[in-house]
């Protein structure tokens, strides 16, 4: 596939050092946007092809780390954003059009600090969900649009150990959740959270049914792990359509027997399992290992790599000095590329792989050539 440059304009005003970012939903031919997040936590939207820039809002984001890695998301709809340190214990969800804070979120103390803080939005019908942790082992699930309504209401008995909590609630959870990722249609949730051993564990699970049923997330009949015991958590992962899930990781070989390796071995791949089949669909077992290492003190060790899937079909995986690769999903067969390299973000709408430099962004696109 040929790499080709697109010039894109210079950001005006100019919005400072952007350290986390994602792609704003619109409708097809409407101008691409991003949502930005700076050093001064300050949010501001991107128009991509004008390069004209929006102040949206100063967010109060308590114990704000600047120099450690930021999550940021935003709705379906593209009305709603909600940031935090990925590694911190706040959260604040941000109304765009205002640039109101909706609601401000804390995490539990317990190890907050091992895994992404667990953030994902929802779209059912006309009702936009917001699913937030509020402690290790627990997500709530709430409507924002059109009001404000809790719908996981549930009482969890509070004990002065984890062993008599265990004892007190049928409904225990022995499980460090983490980054959350929605299926296009909102019908499923995934994660690879951990548990001590330490180890992850990939699981997903119907949001229709959690709405049913307060305890879906934690024991519900939907709820699968699908891949396990993973050498590390919060690992990535994209939807390829509302039906199949890619995940990147690699199985920890300490943990298992020989005779139980599966097709990937203990090497890095990436998996593909299939949620209504509830089986794999395929696996790439020619997946380059990531990087997990960390020099910011304090932090913890951390997968940074990407997945991508683009409109044609191409499945792509880049990460810390770790360049592009891509395969065809139709044959999983890996896709030559011309210069690889390590983007930022990319862009659905816009299908563009992007990097951000003060006051400009970068853009590249890869094209079949019709050679290949």
């Amino acid at each position: 596939m040929q790499k080709i440059s697109v010039s894109l304009p210079p950001l005006h005003p100019d919005l400072g050092t952007m350290i986390a970012w994602c792609a704003i939903p619109v409708a097809t031919g409407e101008q691409p946007l991003l949502l930005a997040f700076n050093e001064q936590a300050e949010l501001w939207q991107i128009e991509l092809f004008t390069g004209q820039t929006r102040l949206i809002s100063q967010v109060e984001l308590p114990a704000f780390q600047p120099a450690y890695p930021v999550q940021l998301i935003v709705s379906p709809c593209g009305r709603v954003a909600a940031v935090s340190n990925r590694f911190g214990k706040y959260a604040v969800v941000i109304e765009l059009a205002s640039g109101n804070t909706l609601l401000s979120l804390e995490r539990g103390e317990y190890h907050y600090d091992k895994s992404v803080y667990p953030l994902a939005f929802i779209m059912k019908k006309e009702q936009l969900l917001l699913v937030y942790g509020t402690d290790w082992n627990r997500l709530e699930l709430v409507s924002l649009l059109p009001e404000l309504q809790p719908l996981s209401d549930r009482d969890i008995p509070v004990s002065q150990s984890e062993a008599q909590s265990a004892k007190a609630n049928e409904h225990y959870l022995d499980y460090f959740h983490g980054e959350l990722h929605v299926s296009p249609d909102g019908e499923h949730l995934a994660e690879t959270g951990w548990v001590w051993g330490s180890f992850g564990i990939a699981r997903v699970w119907n949001s229709s049914k959690w709405m049913d049923n307060v305890w879906e997330s934690e024991d519900g009949d939907s709820l699968e792990s699908i891949w396990y015991p993973l050498l590390d958590w919060d690992l990535p992962m994209i939807w390829l359509d509302a039906q199949r899930l890619a995940i990147w990781g690699q199985l920890d070989e300490d943990l298992l027997e020989k005779e139980d390796w599966q097709q990937e071995g203990v090497q890095s791949a990436i998996v593909i399992y299939d949620v209504q089949q509830h089986d794999r669909h395929a696996v790439i077992t020619n997946a380059p290992t990531f990087l997990t290492s960390v020099t910011l003190p304090g932090l913890f060790v951390h997968p940074q790599a990407q997945l991508a899937v683009s409109s044609t079909g191409k499945l792509f995986a880049w990460g810390r000095e770790v360049d592009m690769q891509a395969w065809d999903l139709s044959t999983l067969q890996p896709e030559p590329l011309d210069s690889p390299f390590q983007p930022d973000l990319y862009h659905p709408h816009a299908d563009l792989f992007l990097k951000f430099e003060k006051g400009r962004i970068e853009a590249w696109q890869y094209v079949v050539t019709g050679k290949e």
